[in-house]
């Protein structure tokens, strides 16, 4: 970069690039030379002498053709889509540090985390045809840092090639959380300045609420055009590729490439439904769906004769496709994988052992060819236990599961497995306490301000995660005593003052006859559910008659941020006839089959009976009369 009367001038590929900044500095920020630039702004390479590091310096414009009025909309929402961008710490997304809403010329800047790689739209502009597997396991890591984000409540909004990227070492990182966002609010959703908008879910295109579905149909897009280089939607204007997003089917992709597998094409299939209750609902489930198809080719792999490799640097396929000079054999390339992933995994997993060892009895670890066991068990094996060092807990069992069927022989896979497990049962009721401890604390603060409702609120939230639990049953002591003492001082309160009473008057006593009460038929069915899944249907039937039906989706409000999943409750009253009385329950969950629960209990005549309805986080459904 070299400053010329005061404007800072940037060269990339030979071509000038004038930027907006008059000095080559941001904040404490140093600007080195530009990375490239968008419709949005300039991403620069920058030093920070505060911590000594390097990091990508992201200036977006406020002066945009055709957006009048977007600098105002665009410093009302920064902060808060940095913010929520800021919160977001997975290995697959690249780490926001800093925003600047003034720069020298009134712009906004955006710190992240630096990463050196190749973005999956410079892979996909290559010759080199991208394999089924290679797409497979990028799938899975974007598909993995989704999941996240969405359980952060943070929505993508602009998935595609050009904001992924490929590490030398086969990680992807997805950037700009939050920035499509902001393009939404400055240019208020027009697509003319948003550049094409084949990535884009339908709902979005018609200007629909979006959830984190739509970042799921991106992806889907995403798979299909690195396994067919192909886009699923066409058109020849923007109308017209919008117009089919919205209307048409895909194209098949077997039209491009032939042998692909059913099951990947079922994959895209679903991804790339119009509706979002017929896509997949969440990106968990979609990443589990690729390994599988993934563990399957590695497995049919691992039946084929190894050709041996020569002169093979160490590294994942992936480091070779970030590499400048990237070049795939697509014929050989599940092979490759095999080989390469197994020599690397299985050295990383001797040093491993050996480190762990005392030194007085270190040994060097064994070599590859020495296990006899299959290519695919070792490298899943090895990749689990990194997982697990690592503390990625649930990634390790799922490895560990895959290793278990490549090498059934084996006794080492399943004991791992067992000891992750048994580390993520340890994390669950660690976190379980923390959470009924917090809604404890909560629940006493509440009983403290004299707010009863809230506080009967967080005690039923603590008892349904333990109600056994020492602190729930001291809320619940502390609260039914509270409430004793307010029903005491009301009636105190309202009893009327003490007179003298008049003198006694002699009145004869007559015989009264009294009818026997009436003996009552019905009786009152309370029900009282509570859900820890945010989302289902509830249905209850009496014989061969339905008494209720209810859908629920439980959320959380946040202001300036999308709609969180959390628990809830729900509640009715039926009356009826006295005697016992058998229920069958249907409880319908996503990614669940239906549970039916029969269930069977006594209506007392005049009386109250309770219904209790219980759904744990893993989707368990329990009934009991009380």
């Amino acid at each position: 970069m070299e400053v010329t009367d005061g404007v800072a001038i940037a060269t990339i590929a030979g071509l000038p690039m004038e930027t907006s900044l008059k000095i080559p500095e941001v904040g404490r920020y140093r600007i080195l030379r530009p990375l490239g630039r968008g419709a949005m702004g300039t991403v620069y390479l920058a030093d920070d002498p505060v911590i000594g590091r390097r990091i990508a310096l992201k200036v977006l414009k406020l002066d945009m053709p055709g957006a009048e009025g977007s600098a105002d909309r665009l410093r009302s929402r920064f902060q808060t889509e940095v913010k929520s961008a800021g919160i977001l710490s997975h290995p697959h997304i690249v780490t926001v540090y800093d925003a600047i809403e003034e720069t020298n010329d009134g712009g906004l800047c955006i710190a992240m985390e630096y990463v050196e790689g190749t973005t999956l739209s410079d892979i996909l502009r290559r010759p080199e045809p991208i394999g089924t597997d290679v797409a497979l396991d990028l799938g899975a890591q974007i598909a993995d840092a989704l999941a996240y984000a969405h359980g952060k409540g943070v929505i993508h909004r602009d998935i595609k090639p050009a904001n992924v990227i490929v590490t030398p070492s086969g990680q992807t990182k997805i950037t700009d959380f939050g920035i499509a966002h902001l393009i939404d609010v400055a240019l208020s959703d027009d697509l003319r300045f948003l550049g094409t908008p084949s990535y884009m879910a339908p709902e979005r295109i018609e200007g629909r609420e979006i959830d984190e579905r739509a970042d799921l149909f991106s992806l889907g897009v995403v798979l299909y055009q690195l396994v067919t280089r192909h886009m699923p939607f066409q058109g020849s204007s923007v109308a017209d590729l919008t117009r089919s997003i919205a209307r048409d089917e895909p194209t098949p992709p077997e039209r491009y490439v032939p042998e692909l597998r059913p099951d990947f094409r079922s994959i895209l299939a679903r991804c790339l439904e119009k509706s979002p209750r017929k896509r997949y609902q969440d990106a968990a489930t979609l990443a589990a769906d690729l390994r599988g198809v993934l563990t399957t080719l590695a497995a049919q792999h691992s039946t084929q004769p190894v050709p041996p490799q020569t002169g093979a640097a160490p590294g994942r396929w992936s480091g070779r496709l970030a590499s400048a000079g990237a070049k795939i054999n697509s014929g050989s390339l599940g092979r490759k994988v095999a080989m390469v992933a197994a020599v690397v995994a299985l050295a990383a997993a001797g040093l491993f052992w050996w480190r762990a060892r005392p030194a007085a009895t270190r040994e060097p670890p064994p070599a590859a060819a020495a296990t006899g066991l299959p290519a695919p068990y070792v490298a899943a094996l090895n990749q689990g236990m990194r997982r697990l060092a690592s503390g990625e807990t649930e990634e390790a069992i799922d490895l560990l599961r895959s290793a278990e069927l490549l090498g059934p022989g084996s006794r080492r896979a399943n004991l791992w497995r067992e000891l992750a497990e048994d580390r993520l049962e340890r994390d669950r009721l660690a976190r379980t306490e923390i959470e009924i401890l917090d809604l404890v604390d909560t629940g006493r603060a509440e009983l403290s301000a004299g707010r009863f409702r809230s506080a009967r609120r967080q005690l039923a939230q603590a008892k349904a995660l333990d109600p056994e639990h020492l602190a729930v049953a001291d809320l619940g002591s502390r609260l039914w005593l509270a409430e004793q003492r307010r029903q005491e001082h009301q009636a105190n309160a309202a009893e009327p003052p003490v007179e003298t009473p008049p003198p006694p008057i002699e009145i004869e006593p007559q015989v009264v006859e009294v009818a026997p009460a009436p003996v009552p038929t019905t009786g009152a069915l309370e029900l009282d559910f509570f859900s820890q899944r945010s989302r289902g249907v509830l249905t209850i039937y009496e014989d061969d008659r339905q008494i209720y039906r209810q859908g629920f989706r439980f959320t959380e409000r946040r202001r300036f941020l999308p709609p969180k999943a959390a628990t809830g409750s729900l509640s009715a009253n039926f009356e009826m006839p006295v005697g016992e009385i058998e229920l069958r329950l249907y409880l319908s969950l996503p990614g669940h089959e239906t549970q039916v629960i029969p269930v069977r209990g006594e209506i007392a005549g005049g009386g109250r009976t309770v219904l209790r309805l219980r759904v744990s986080a893993d989707g368990e459904f329990t009934a009991y009369f009380r």
